[in-house]
């Protein structure tokens, strides 16, 4: 029974460690500025991804 519950303690420390990672990447993503400082509107995805060039 004790070796059992270790085993359910070591899988949550380890689910609560990466989820603890994903929220603080995701914070520091999404404090960062624009990288583009234009006037006019981005572009769509559909646009980006399929300009002439790039097929």
């Amino acid at each position: 029974m004790k070796s059992r519950l270790k085993n359910i303690i070591s899988a949550l420390k380890e689910r609560m460690l990466a989820e603890d990672s994903y929220e603080r990447s995701m914070r520091q993503v999404l404090a960062r500025k624009p990288f583009l400082k234009a006037d006019r509107r981005y572009i769509s995805r559909e646009e980006a991804h399929f300009r002439p060039g790039l097929r």
